[in-house]
């Protein structure tokens, strides 16, 4: 117990309460010493829900469990000594050896550490002199089982199922390279005939599209409006100033949902309630600006100049989430109402190779 510690090991000591006043255990014993007295200081911080204790609490851990560890080795070194005298007769002897190495291998295990009794002279003697002639025969082994019963335990026992283990990822997106709409999501209804001719009259007229959403069995009314290039400019500009501000994370996942939100707000043009006698009607702006919009017929009022680092969207923003989309349900219910026109529009859109898209169309006779 006087060997010098290395560096390493005067820090792990340390670390549970010892200094140089104190005695430490062998070389041999001192590995399992400074984990067992490690389990029972994190024992004592979880259970004073504690970060750490303080350097005396550990201290007196220290020299309580130093002073058991020092008996169990004198009754230990006593025991060896009686073992080395030469005093018992070789039965009692291979049944002490035996003792020695069933209470070796329990000291591995924290339950039966600093549990091994000290085996006096005198209870050996009297056991010798209850047996003085009988030879103790150490217990022999069960037999090993017959393979049948292996195989029966073994498949007795169910394998790992390691595909319960595994963690099962979701389906990854499928997002379209043309509309940036996900793939995955129901397909719409076949536009109607009389969506397919105002449609047309939009491309051939210059106009912007509008169209109707309605939402639980024609109660509350959505209506949406495409979005000109430099509408959607500017929206692209505003995501590109959030991420510049850290407002969003510069990711595809946020800048996609941050862009879908300024869309909403431009393409909402009015909210009708269909049911009761007081009918809300909300109206908005069916354009950002007369720099952006000339098909537009109302415009934006804006109640300051937009700074430098910002676009018009920014207090845009503002009053939709403070006067129209107010709750979380609604606002939610909005998108998904903006995201159907939006596939509705891109559903249109790709008719424009469809062969039979003017004979559908046309005018009878």
């Amino acid at each position: 117990m006087n060997r010098n510690l290395t560096p390493l090991e005067i820090g792990y000591l340390r670390s549970i309460g010892w200094d140089e006043s104190l005695e430490y255990p062998t070389a041999d014993e001192l590995a399992g010493f400074i984990d067992k007295v490690k389990k029972i200081i994190e024992e004592k911080k979880s259970v004073s829900n504690l970060p750490d204790l303080p350097f005396n609490k550990k201290r007196e851990i220290y020299i309580e469990e130093f002073s058991k560890w020092k008996k169990e080795k004198e009754s230990r070194d006593k025991f060896e000594a009686e073992l080395s005298e030469g005093r018992y007769s070789p039965s009692v002897l291979e049944a002490l050896r035996l003792a020695k190495s069933m209470f070796a291998s329990d000291d591995d295990t924290e339950d039966n550490k600093g549990k091994h009794q000290e085996v006096s002279s005198s209870e050996v003697t009297s056991t010798e002199e209850q047996f003085p002639t009988v030879k103790e025969e150490q217990p022999s082994s069960p037999p090993p089982p017959p393979p049948s019963f292996q195989e029966k335990s073994s498949s007795a026992i169910p394998p790992d199922n390691k595909e319960e283990k595994e963690t099962i990822s979701p389906p990854e997106v499928q997002i379209c390279p043309h509309c940036r709409l996900r793939l995955d999501m129901p397909t719409l209804d076949e536009p109607s005939l009389e969506q397919k001719l105002l449609f047309l009259q939009c491309i051939l007229g210059q106009k912007q599209f509008v169209q109707d959403i309605p939402v639980f069995n024609n109660a509350v009314v959505f209506t949406f409006r495409t979005l000109t290039p430099k509408e959607l400019d500017v929206a692209f500009m505003q995501v590109s100033y959030d991420v510049l501000k850290n407002k969003i994370y510069n990711n595809y996942g946020d800048i996609f949902e941050q862009l879908n939100r300024y869309r909403l707000f431009l393409q909402l043009h009015k909210i009708k309630n269909n049911i009761g006698i007081n009918r809300d009607f909300i109206e908005l702006p069916d354009g950002l600006s007369k720099q952006t919009n000339k098909l537009a017929f109302n415009y934006w009022k804006l109640s300051r100049p937009p700074k430098e680092d910002e676009t018009e969207l920014v207090q845009i923003e503002e009053y939709m989430i403070n006067n129209v989309l107010k709750t979380e349900f609604i606002f939610r219910i909005a998108m998904n109402a903006c995201n159907l026109f939006n596939r509705l529009v891109a559903k249109l859109e790709n008719t424009m190779y469809s062969e039979n898209f003017w004979k559908l169309t046309a005018s009878p006779g």
